[in-house]
């Protein structure tokens, strides 16, 4: 997979040009001794800019704008010299006061007469941008078989990383089980901005803020006031713009200003100019972050997906300082189960609380508490019957909502046998006695809860109004993994309850007696020697 920092040279044959530095009168004399035509973007053999062309210099600006140029026209290249990565990371550094004066963070290696020793144009915002734009688009070495071009400031053993580092954008569409891939650059495109000749305004009374205003109505919209209603705290922006079928380039053209001599038409003194658009780089904690997202094709399952990228990504080789963090659904799902299995542990302890109160017996609330959480196999069984996905969400719930029942079922199971027990009932009996007494209201508590969600278990949405039975629809959707873990969850649990809850008390019981039995032995052994 070929990386987007080390790129191919375009031929072994190439005139190499560094340490500009912003001296753009010495880079035009350069260019033209090479045979450069900077008007029609003609070489004699491809060029290659090794970096530092900003800073110190008196224009650093329109060094980057001529570099550009050639780049775009696809006869010349660039790689990324530490002057450049200094304005990407946002660093002061010696020279660089031009770029941004008061938004760079300061840096030990920054004097602050830098910017009276090197007198250099200021970068307008919009410039910003786009150097930062055409910055972030550079590799940091070109190759080809014969002939390597790289900065000083790079290291062999990084330029080594960058050409391991795998393209990931590449590298995620050649999975057929994604869709809409976006790699998070910006798409190319055209601006258009609006230069305003304020020697020609002045002479109609107009300004900048006159223009301003009124090609705002065009574009996003004038605001005019603010209106907040009684019920909200923030305030709603009141905009003032034209009709859609009005807010056109040819109304741009064609729209008049008012001025001291009445309506004038902006075209005299306004030029409209088509520009590259102004990219962006993001970043978080100061850190430069790109965003790779994607959606997944109909019918594959989201976390398989993200498991076989997440181990796509910790073999890749991405270099030194970059990290990767799967967001998104993984993110939200993370948390959902984080906060769901603090729930489950906070309800299991509140209930084991509650049952050791009341039976005073660890054996008993033991016997509660395996039943709720071996119902949560019932739970996976459903799922795997019914061909459904875990969510963490709805299924996590539906495990929790069982707890509730199983636990009612239990209570009334164990505490009936104890009943029996002191009334002085033989262990087995009692057992008999109380699945006798106990099996229907446990069966019918159980059978009223499955059968009241199992319509939704199944995709059918009732309308009792209307008499309309619909299966599938997507009201249905966001429940149906929630209705199979209590339909499935219960009956499972059910089983335990009638089943494996007598079974485990008549085992407690019988080893209560295999102890006794085996404690009065072993007194009765150590007495005969005694009473030799």
């Amino acid at each position: 997979m070929p990386s987007a920092l080390v790129r191919p040279l375009l031929d072994d044959s190439v005139d190499v040009v560094g340490d500009v530095h912003g001296e753009v009168a010495a880079l035009r004399s350069l260019l033209a001794h090479l045979g450069c035509d900077l008007e029609r973007a003609r070489v004699e053999r491809p060029l290659v800019f090794v970096g530092d062309i900003i800073d110190r210099g008196p224009d650093s600006i329109a060094t980057v704008e001529i570099v550009q140029h050639l780049v775009n026209a696809g006869v010349a290249q660039m790689i990324l010299g530490n002057h450049e990565l200094n304005v990407l990371e946002g660093l002061e550094k010696e020279g660089n006061g031009w770029f941004a004066e008061h938004t760079l963070r300061p840096d030990g290696w920054f004097d602050q007469r830098d910017r009276v020793e090197f007198s250099s144009r200021q970068a307008t915002a919009q410039e910003q941008a786009e150097i930062l734009r055409f910055f972030a688009s550079l590799p940091i070495a070109l190759e080809s078989d014969a002939l390597r071009v790289v900065h000083a400031a790079w290291a062999p053993d990084a330029i080594e990383a960058a050409r391991r580092a795998p393209d990931l954008p590449a590298l995620l569409a050649q999975r057929t089980d994604i869709r809409d891939l976006d790699d998070g650059l910006p798409l190319p495109g055209i601006d258009w901005r609006i230069e305003v000749n304020k020697g020609e305004a002045a002479k109609y009374g107009a300004s900048v803020t006159t223009v301003g205003n009124a090609v705002q109505l065009v574009t996003n919209g004038l605001k005019v006031t603010e209106y907040r209603p009684s019920h909200v705290d923030k305030a709603v922006d009141i905009i003032v713009r034209f009709p859609e079928d009005r807010r056109s380039l040819d109304q741009l053209d064609e729209l008049r200003v008012q001025t001291q001599v009445g309506h004038v038409p902006i075209g005299n003194f306004v030029e409209r100019k088509p520009a590259p658009r102004v990219g962006y780089i993001n970043r978080v904690a100061g850190n430069r972050v790109m965003t790779v997202s994607a959606n997944v094709a109909e019918g594959v399952q989201t976390a398989k997906v993200q498991q076989e990228i997440a181990a796509t990504l910790a073999k890749a080789d991405l270099g030194p300082n970059v990290t990767w963090r799967l967001k998104g659904e993984d993110e939200e799902r993370a948390k959902a189960s984080a906060f769901l299995l603090k729930a489950f542990a906070t309800a299991i302890f509140l209930i084991f609380a509650i049952l050791l109160a009341q039976f005073n017996k660890l054996t008993s609330v033991g016997l509660v508490l395996t039943a709720v959480v071996l119902s949560t196999f019932g739970v996976l069984l459903g799922l795997m019957v019914m061909g459904q996905p875990f969510g963490v969400v709805m299924t996590g719930i539906g495990v929790i909502a069982n707890a509730g029942v199983i636990v009612n079922n239990n209570i009334v199971l164990i505490d009936t046998y104890d009943r029996l027990r002191r009334e002085g009932v033989a262990a087995y009996d009692a057992i008999i006695e109380t699945c006798r007494e106990r099996a229907r209201p446990v069966v019918l508590t159980a059978v009223t809860a499955i059968l009241g969600v199992l319509p939704i278990a199944f995709g059918m949405n009732i309308e009792f109004l209307s008499r309309e039975i619909t299966v599938g629809a997507p009201a249905t959707q966001w429940w149906i993994n929630l209705s199979t873990a209590i339909v499935f969850g219960l009956g499972f649990a059910t089983v335990l309850t009638l089943i494996v809850t007598p079974a485990a008390l008549m085992a407690i019981e019988n080893l209560r007696v295999w102890r006794l039995r085996a404690g009065a032995a072993l007194r009765a052994r150590f007495a005969r020697p005694a009473q030799a």
